[in-house]
């Protein structure tokens, strides 16, 4: 036996080992080849000899993270578990940590040509696999997926290989067949922020992207009219363009629009029911059609909060002000008189409902317009500095919306700024938790009108299954990791 590892560095036992994997239930056997592939990554053996056994761990990895997805599907109603949470997470880990080891492969110069071309191409093939797994489960992505996507996509390109045909006998890898039609694919799937919808609809996007992902289009030419990018020069995923802003250097662009009108056509069997469609074909469109979608309305004048941080020191404020008011509106009010600062203005106002506590400097002052989709809202405004993804709060009298901002556009040359709104259900409110300990700590919390609760956070890397300590002893218990962006992390609370 060389090394730690439970076989010989030769083909025959590294297929018998495999073999007797089957003996194993779907979750030990799934441990187990994860267990190797951390010890495969230590980078002790040579290259060759590497890409070799993981060639052999591909179909066994494969068929291990299938069958233990569907074992979790199956018990679905106690998903919940702090067990069931684990296995979540090895089956996401199974997968990037095998494409880690290809990705340590591709660097390799001792490598032949076609074995460098396809450490590649596996590499991204289970970048991209990992994605899929965190989404259906709403799990937090690795931090570092895009960022090796990015060494990859360097690595193929330099050595100009993007386009190359690749052959290989894994019949569920078939629907890509370069380096570049991987690429696409796993872009495609993150640009649609998948982990806003269900499990069982990611499962129907996958698969639809997996199938006609290739019509993408992907190149390092600039446009005026670019609607996504990637760039190369951050761990960032793809992202949609800011409209009121020029494309970023060292990016490449991304163009849907061909597989926008594949859907739409009658020349694909799509398993994506009507809404996930329509919310498909917003999304990559950009959300063009909304934010050039406003309707004639009357004049209202609100007011916007934006950021997590700003937003949760006002309602922070808030929920302070409504306290000293609902304590000063209690009978015998008056033995508070002396630590009630509003203790005038409630002799003027008893019910307090005329009153709401100062906005911060930071809000802004914009009318509101509305489109054609109800859950969306413009904010028209001079120059307002924001950016795509954020949170925003509408301020209204005695009303507060949450929002997430989704496109920004200049419509004229007197800069005025046209802000999509996506609306969130539910009045927020604040909290704060005190553990785990986090510097950024407060929470936006709602209640929306189906009874189901859901906090945004600042981002941070908070695992679905944590359990967060409130005031009064109260707590809350994060579940699905339903959104988040730059800005902010969003969780449906168990």
């Amino acid at each position: 036996m060389t090394t730690s590892l439970p076989f010989e560095l030769s083909e025959n036992a590294v297929t018998n080992w495999l073999q007797s994997l089957s003996q194993l239930n779907n979750v030990n056997a799934a441990n187990t080849l994860h267990t190797v592939i951390k010890q495969l990554r230590s980078g002790k053996i040579p290259a060759n000899a590497l890409f070799d056994i993981l060639n052999h761990f591909i179909p066994a990895v494969l068929y291990a993270n299938t069958a233990v997805e569907s074992s979790l599907r199956v018990k679905r109603d106690i998903n919940n578990s702090a067990k069931l949470l684990k296995v979540e997470k090895l089956s996401i880990h199974l997968l990037h940590n095998l494409s880690v080891a290809f990705h340590l492969c591709s660097q390799s110069k001792s490598l032949s040509a076609e074995k460098k071309l396809l450490s590649i191409y596996y590499a991204l093939q289970f970048i991209g696999l990992t994605l899929r797994q965190s989404s259906i489960f709403h799990q937090l992505p690795s931090s570092t997926l895009w960022r090796e996507s990015v060494d990859l996509y360097q690595i193929a390109n330099n050595a100009n290989i993007l386009e190359h045909e690749i052959k290989h006998k894994i019949k569920e890898l078939k629907n890509q067949t370069s380096i570049k039609s991987v690429i696409k694919r796993n872009c495609l799937f993150s640009l649609l922020a998948p982990h806003t919808f269900s499990s069982a609809q990611i499962k129907a996007l996958f698969l639809v992207i997996n199938q006609h992902a290739d019509v993408l289009n992907i190149d390092n030419k600039t446009s005026v009219n670019s609607i996504f990018s990637w760039d190369l020069t951050t761990s960032a995923p793809p992202y949609i363009e800011d409209q009121s802003q020029s494309m970023r250097a060292l990016a490449l662009e991304i163009d849907p629009s061909q597989f926008t009108s594949l859907l739409q056509s009658k020349n694909v069997s799509s398993p994506l029911d009507a809404t996930t469609l329509n919310a498909v074909i917003v999304r990559l469109s950009g959300y063009k059609n909304l934010i050039n979608s406003t309707l004639p309305s009357a004049l209202v004048i609100n007011h916007l909060i934006i950021g997590h941080e700003e937003i949760t020191k006002h309602l922070q404020k808030l929920e302070k002000f409504n306290k000293i008011r609902k304590l000063g509106s209690q009978p015998n009010s008056h033995q508070y008189a002396g630590n009630t600062p509003f203790e005038a203005q409630e002799q003027q106002d008893p019910s307090g409902l005329s009153r709401q506590p100062d906005l911060p400097e930071t809000a802004k002052s914009v009318k509101i317009l509305q489109t054609t989709d109800t859950q969306t809202a413009i904010a028209e405004t001079p120059a307002l500095k924001c950016k795509l993804g954020e949170l925003a709060l509408i301020c209204a009298k005695n009303d507060y919306e949450l929002s997430i901002i989704r496109q920004i556009k200049i419509t004229n040359q007197s800069n005025t700024t046209h802000i999509l709104l996506e609306k969130i259900m539910g009045t927020p409110s604040f909290s704060q938790f005190s553990a785990p300990p986090l510097t950024t700590n407060k929470l936006i919390t709602l209640i929306n009108d189906n009874k189901t609760t859901e906090t945004f956070t600042a981002p941070c890397k908070l695992s679905k299954g944590t359990q967060l300590s409130l005031v009064l002893d109260q707590t809350l218990l994060l579940g699905k990791l339903t959104d988040f962006t730059s800005a902010y992390m969003r969780y449906a609370i168990m």
